[in-house]
């Protein structure tokens, strides 16, 4: 189907393929359009789509074998099976065309631990594009999370997310969450397990 693209973003792995780290690994076909990420409307589809009609707000990932094709474009060619969903109403454009690659790799590594409630979760690099989403749902979840960031701003911005506890990235982290959790464990709220993702 082709969307035609409202919004996009920038990814650590758009910057790779500029940086010529993809090279060899990966097919290019010239011009390269960067963007994985996009959110817009249905413009088009073909006969065989079933999911998805012209005019549909829907957001994802463009997930080709190939690079060649990105969200920069003012459309995208993408299949309706895989790494695009319907965006939800109210759903703001410009947050949608920043989701589809970094809250893929957060729900993954939530899904691979499968954190509980009551549970504790370690989430470092919580400051940027998967940590931040990875808090939310790591809460949303009922776990109580450690995030890992700066004094100041960036530790009002992880406890804005859900972050329950917040370690100085730049000193001895592992003192650090060991004293929370002995703190936790003191006051009887003993974690079962703890996860870093």
């Amino acid at each position: 189907m082709l969307v035609r693209v409202q919004a996009s973003s920038l990814n650590g792995f758009d910057v790779s393929v500029v940086a010529g780290r993809w090279a060899g690994m990966m097919e290019h076909r010239f011009p390269v359009v960067l963007g994985m990420d996009f959110a817009g409307t249905v413009a088009a589809v073909g006969e065989s789509v079933t999911r998805f009609a012209v005019g549909d707000p829907v957001f994802g990932v463009v997930a080709k074998a190939f690079l060649g094709d990105g969200g920069f474009g003012e459309y995208v060619v993408v299949g309706e099976q895989h790494g695009v969903t319907v965006r939800p109403d109210g759903a703001d454009v410009a947050a949608a065309g920043a989701l589809g690659l970094a809250g893929t790799a957060a729900v993954d590594a939530l899904d691979a631990v499968a954190p509980q409630a009551g549970e504790t979760v370690l989430i470092s690099g919580a400051t940027g594009e998967v940590g931040a989403i990875a808090i939310q749902y790591a809460a949303a979840a009922g776990a109580k999370v450690i995030a890992t960031a700066g004094p100041g701003a960036g530790t009002d911005f992880v406890r804005g997310l859900g972050a329950t506890d917040v370690v100085d990235h730049t000193g001895d982290l592992a003192a650090q969450v060991r004293a929370i959790s002995w703190s936790a464990s003191g006051s009887g709220r003993s974690p079962t397990r703890s996860w870093s993702c």
